[in-house]
């Protein structure tokens, strides 16, 4: 319930205290997950770098020509590749962290109401964050299928 004066929460329902309290445990469970993965991306990243270098060392000396774009070149792009999705992967586990943290911090045995906000706040910015993305992603679909009409249309007149 919100009080009218302040705008601040004055008291949950133990119904919905318990509610938010298990999303959260999920939302921890789910944010600590996400963490470990972008650790395994960064090193997998970081590894498919150095073996696709090693590669194209191997076949330089086996044919003893190096190659114009060889495997160091993909190496290097898989790794870049790689620490890009784990930096933006980064961001949205950091956020639902938070939320996870805060608000369990706040359902403790006296309700914040300053951490229980907090948490929200977090919440609100990891779907804030998420939209943002969605728009990206839907604008450069539609970029990529406006070029790809335009080559087929060029493609058909020749």
């Amino acid at each position: 319930m919100l009080d009218s004066t302040s705008g601040q929460a004055t008291h949950l329902s133990l119904f919905d205290a318990d509610t938010l309290r298990q999303t959260a445990r999920w939302a921890r469970f789910l944010a600590i997950t996400g963490f470990v993965m972008i650790g395994i991306m960064v090193v997998f990243g970081v590894f498919m770098g150095s073996m696709f270098a090693r590669l194209g060392e191997m076949q330089n000396e086996m044919t003893g020509m190096p190659q114009p774009i060889g495997l160091e070149a993909m190496g290097t792009l898989y790794t870049v590749m790689f620490l890009l999705i784990g930096a933006l992967y980064f961001v949205p586990t950091l956020l639902l962290f938070q939320f996870a943290s805060r608000t369990l911090r706040a359902l403790g045995p006296t309700f914040d109401p300053l951490t229980f906000s907090n948490g929200l706040q977090a919440h609100r910015r990891l779907y804030k964050f998420m939209g943002i993305l969605m728009i990206i992603m839907l604008c450069l679909y539609g970029v990529g299928f406006l070029v790809m009409l335009l080559v087929g249309g060029m493609a058909a007149m020749l």
